[in-house]
């Protein structure tokens, strides 16, 4: 496929449909098995090649050369290579993604590409990629963000802020362990492009987009949880940042329209070769600019942030070009709640097995569903592999290891 046909219609369609095979019944049926398995993997190879058209968007990576931060600006996607023009080598201005974005402007990196397309155009791979979320350790992050992933975890659909409080990485393994209960979530990532202050707002707010994935510790987020006010946010950051719980996508793409990238930009992800989530940015509850809306308004009222690492929303009141904007993840996560016939037996045990001496009942049933859910082996394991992907923003191949 040319790197530069735009097929987000095509690819939302193909997800849509892989996602709803795949939730059938099968009952012994290799013809609809088979159907869901090729529409996963076509669907997958529309995320993960095609470049926004130079007329809609930029894409831009980054690397280290000699020491120093240098921006390529992107115009094919091999799969596990890309071809790019090093913009830091033709302007001599190096430097974080941002940062060289902000001095060369738009339309100058447009105007290089197609002058120098043909003559400086060098081959990249995946592994020297560098994150295009920056160094930063503050970022923000939504829960319930899109209403059938509140439906399955049968939670209200009102979205709610957290803090992801880990660097940002590219490809590298995500690590389990013997306490840990990992799930995935695939999320489109905003990183803004200027420094964004409530009293002195840009009347236009820009930024880049990536993919990236918000990897949990569902043992540690149910230990943390107040279950009668999700929406409060406890227990979110301490389970999503550990270390390397924040892959990230190869480049970041900057669109001329910003909406009309968000109604039309579509992603999934796959746990081996199943198809486990499928979305667009469209289905998002909140916008991105209510979410800023939302950020600062958590910081003017001091909500805590239930975070171990910092007690702001916000350092110096302002949304900054090192953080990231984790805008919420669509249903076909791993983690359910439990049943009521499991909550019930479990009460019969708290009063029945000298439960009702040691804990509350809360953390009794808590500490029985981790139990359950360790015995059933249905979290991530080591030698899983998972791929998320989306439309011009690439792909993240990760494999599951175990610490």
């Amino acid at each position: 496929m040319p790197p530069t046909v735009r097929l987000p219609i095509l690819a939302m369609t193909i997800s849509i449909l892989s996602a709803w095979v795949f939730t059938i019944d099968f009952e012994g049926n290799m013809l609809k098995f088979t159907l869901s398995l090729l529409l996963s993997l076509f669907s997958l190879s529309l995320h993960a090649n095609a470049i926004i058209d130079l007329n809609e968007g930029l894409t831009l990576a980054q690397i280290e050369n000699g020491g120093q931060l240098n921006t390529l600006a992107v115009v094919e996607d091999e799969g596990r290579a890309i071809k790019g023009i090093n913009l830091s080598e033709v302007t001599d201005v190096a430097g974080d993604i941002v940062s060289t974005y902000q001095r060369l402007g738009y339309e100058k990196i447009a105007d290089i590409v197609l002058a120098n397309r043909a003559s400086l155009t060098n081959r990249y791979p995946y592994s020297q990629l560098l994150s295009p979320a920056g160094t930063g350790r503050h970022h923000i992050a939504l829960g319930l963000n899109y209403p059938e992933h509140a439906d399955e975890v049968e939670a209200d659909r009102r979205p709610f802020l957290f803090l992801k409080t880990t660097r940002a990485t590219r490809e590298q393994s995500i690590t389990t362990g013997d306490t840990i209960l990992l799930d995935y979530e695939i999320e489109v990532c905003a990183r803004p492009l200027q420094d964004i202050d409530a009293d002195d707002r840009p009347a236009s707010l820009v930024f880049g987009f990536f993919i990236c994935g918000d990897f949990t510790d569902r043992a540690a987020l149910m230990r943390g949880i107040d279950l009668d006010n999700m929406q409060s946010g406890r227990g979110f950051s301490v389970a999503k940042s550990r270390e390397g719980f924040f892959p990230t996508g190869p480049y970041l793409v900057i669109p001329k329209d910003r909406e009309a990238f968000l109604t039309t930009t579509s992603f999934s992800l796959y746990r081996g070769n199943a198809l486990k989530q499928a979305s667009s940015t469209a289905n998002m509850i909140w916008s991105l600019d209510t979410i800023v809306d939302e950020i600062f308004t958590a910081q003017r009222s001091k909500r805590p942030t239930h975070s171990s690492k910092s007690k702001q929303w916000l350092n110096d009141d302002k949304i900054t070009t090192d953080m990231v904007v984790l805008t919420g993840t669509p249903d076909g996560v791993i983690m359910r709640p439990p049943s009521f016939g499991f909550k019930f037996a479990s009460g019969i045990g708290y009063l029945f097995k000298g439960g009702i001496f040691d804990m509350s009942l809360r953390d009794y049933v808590v500490r029985s569903y981790i139990k359950d859910l360790f015995s059933q082996g249905i979290f991530l394991q080591g030698g899983e592999r998972v791929v998320a992907a989306g439309d011009f923003m690439g792909r993240i191949d990760m494999q599951v290891v175990v610490e």
